[in-house]
């Protein structure tokens, strides 16, 4: 069976428990779906956890349960969603995501139930916030290449309907750590890579696989990131780590840790209930003020923190072949608030953009 296609037999399937349902992945939104509607699954599908173990409650199952006589709600809204959706549909089941289930369920319940603790709920007045900047919005449009015109189409369908499969049905991807190499860039053999929000250090992996003569330079905040990091590139003389949080300014900086990834604190966050770590922040200005670099390719996923770096590299945006890679969606307002900086920054040069996986990470923004 394909997606399904009929609303009212989904949903009586689904209340009348005529098929096994499972919801896949044990995430935020599954977690949040339970609490309202866990009594009519039969069970949560996560290789996360161990097969007959509870997921809130729930049974977990191997993806081997999946045939063709259930029920697949997928909860995950990160990069794999795509190769979820494929293997699911693979295996003949009925496949529907969690807020295309949502909207059929309430009318547009994710839009307007509060109860729902989902991931993209601080995207739930997006539909309005972009009604209010329409004419900012058709601003960025008419600046970019028609590729970029294309894929910004679709990442605004995307956030105003919260229908994926705008994102991730549409386009070929890469390998994750090579997603930013792109074929439309120069030839970036005498470039010097700069990763940050390093991670792992497989974007730079990437980087010198393809382009051997470039060095990098990685910047990253979590110190046993940095750490991981420092041992895999440790015998590369073309490679320096750097244990910064970059920003605006300089000085100490205590940040939350949500995984191996690492964000500011906002006034709103509860630090009670969260995991922090201190180190120095830095400007790119500052790092870079001595290296003499004029091939830049930098490359910034910082989790919210994009206009901080952004506005601590004046001066390195001033170099001719500086070549941006900057992640636009993690909040609701980075078209808005990114744009005016962005613009000062790509006078006489390039700019379009590319979502880089099937789900509603990794919209990158690119100034060549």
């Amino acid at each position: 069976m394909p997606r399904f296609s009929s609303p009212s037999t989904l949903l009586f399937d689904f209340f009348m428990q005529r098929k096994k349902i499972y919801i896949y992945g044990g995430t935020v939104e599954a977690k949040s779906f339970i609490k309202l509607y866990g009594r009519f699954l039969s069970g949560v599908i996560d290789r996360s956890y161990s097969p007959e173990s509870l997921f809130e409650g729930v049974i977990v199952f191997d993806k081997k349960i999946i045939n063709s006589d259930c029920i697949v709600i997928n909860a995950i809204s990160c990069a794999n969603t795509g190769d979820v959706d494929r293997f699911v549909l693979s295996k003949g089941a009925t496949l529907i995501g969690i807020y295309e289930f949502l909207e059929i369920i309430s009318n547009n319940y994710f839009l307007k139930n509060d109860q729902l603790d989902l991931k993209l709920s601080d995207w739930s007045d997006f539909p309005t916030y972009f009604l209010d900047h329409i004419s900012h919005y058709i601003k960025i449009f008419n600046r970019l290449d028609d590729c970029g015109k294309g894929v910004f189409t679709d990442y605004l369908d995307a956030r105003i309907t919260v229908d994926l499969n705008f994102l991730g049905e549409r386009y070929e991807f890469k390998e994750p750590n090579s997603m930013y190499l792109q074929d439309f860039l120069p030839d970036l053999n005498d470039y010097t890579f700069v990763d940050i929000g390093g991670f792992d250090g497989g974007n730079t992996d990437a980087f010198l696989e393809k382009y051997p003569n470039g060095n990098a330079i990685i910047i990253e905040a979590n110190k046993d990131q940095c750490r991981l990091i420092r041992n895999k590139f440790i015998h590369k003389k073309n490679v320096s780590v750097h244990n910064f949080f970059l920003g605006d300014s300089t000085g100490d900086i205590s940040f939350i840790i949500n995984g191996n990834a690492s964000r500011k604190l906002e006034d709103n966050d509860d630090v009670s209930r969260l995991v922090l770590q201190s180190c120095e922040k830095n400007t790119l200005d500052n790092i870079l003020n001595n290296t003499g670099d004029s091939n830049l390719f930098i490359k910034m996923d910082v989790e919210g923190a994009e206009l901080d770096v952004l506005t601590g590299m004046a001066e390195v945006s001033k170099r001719n072949n500086t070549i941006l890679a900057i992640s636009i969606y993690h909040k609701i307002s980075d078209f808005v608030d990114l744009w005016p900086v962005i613009e000062a920054y790509s006078k006489s040069k390039n700019i379009t953009i590319r979502h880089l996986t099937s789900g509603v990470c990794e919209t990158v923004l690119f100034i060549y």
